[in-house]
């Protein structure tokens, strides 16, 4: 399964639940021009300049978990993909403080973890 396809899956299954919400991290780069103060896919005016957006290595999706708080996180990979570095150590930094994070390349292990974490949908 291709990580955009997995990834839609996971935040449509598990978007909402009982005791929890999960929403979609995006990190990335755009084309902002400054005369129609938009984001662009293409350079169509001379005043645009490349803008970072989200954290480098945050999982795919975060959310909070109830009662207590607890931060969720979830990264979706493809069968073949790779953590890289910046994602691993991401990944320790929540979990050092208290957050759950997981890595999952199929709704089954996705399910799994939810379930394993507690979770009620």
């Amino acid at each position: 399964m291709i990580e955009s396809r997995l990834l839609h899956d996971v935040l449509r299954e598990f978007g909402c639940g009982e005791n929890f919400r999960i929403l979609r991290s995006n990190t990335g780069m755009g084309k902002f021009c400054g005369a129609c103060e938009r984001i662009h896919s293409a350079e169509r005016h001379p005043s645009y300049r490349m803008v970072r957006f989200g954290t480098p290595g945050a999982p795919d999706l975060t959310g909070i978990l109830g009662p207590g708080g607890r931060l969720l996180s979830i990264e979706t990979k493809a069968s073949d993909g790779v953590v890289s570095e910046e994602q691993a150590n991401y990944h320790a930094m929540i979990q050092k403080y208290g957050g759950l994070v997981c890595v999952v390349r199929s709704i089954e292990e996705a399910r799994e973890w939810m379930k394993g974490v507690g979770a009620k949908w």
